[in-house]
């Protein structure tokens, strides 16, 4: 009898040392933290369910040491919390709307600050994955609000494609990943 693919990354996964993990999405609690919140919807697991809930507070209880990235950082851990909202895992409530502001205001602190948005050791456009992400097609408010931003990141794809700026930046260093994901960013958006 075979087991499942799914069962066997659950085994694996429930005896890792989570003290020795970082907060983040890639290769952190928050990747595992999602694995088991999809893991107990699919196999309606409490325990699953259980380690989920109490991973996601130690991600948040951790996020204010981290920089404004998607692999490494808030945008990764904002972009998780969004995707099990979207997947009605996890219901949103004022931790996950917090996590979400702070996450916008670093973005423009970071943007205002900058005349390109361009994250110290931040390989692709997380801002942007991160808000198409967030981006849901309800008539309301929020809804809008996004759009407008989205449409700001729009000019922020244009201005990382065509400006040069002497000696701090050129659209011809721009990374593999780094355009890859601004292509991604424009076809979902576009």
């Amino acid at each position: 009898m075979k087991r499942e693919l799914v069962d066997d990354v659950y085994k694996r996964l429930i005896n890792e040392d989570r003290k020795c993990l970082p907060p983040y999405l890639k290769g952190g609690l928050m990747e595992i933290c999602i694995f088991m919140a999809l893991y107990s919807e699919y196999k309606n697991n409490r325990k699953a369910r259980s380690l989920s809930a109490t991973m996601l507070l130690e991600v948040i209880n951790a996020t204010n040491k981290l920089p404004n990235r998607l692999f490494d950082g808030k945008i990764g851990i904002a972009w998780g919390m969004k995707y099990l909202s979207n997947n009605e895992v996890l219901e949103e409530n004022s931790i996950t709307t917090n996590m979400h502001k702070v996450v916008w205001s670093d973005y423009l602190y970071q943007s205002i600050t900058m005349p390109i948005y361009l994250p110290e050791k931040e390989p692709l456009f997380s801002i942007g994955i991160y808000l198409t992400q967030l981006f849901n097609q309800e008539d309301s408010l929020q809804r809008y609000v996004i759009e407008e931003r989205l449409l700001a990141l729009i000019d922020e794809c244009d201005r990382l494609l065509h400006c040069t700026i002497k000696d701090i930046y050129s659209p011809m260093d721009i990374s593999l990943p780094m355009l890859h994901s601004i292509l991604f960013f424009s076809k979902k958006n576009g």
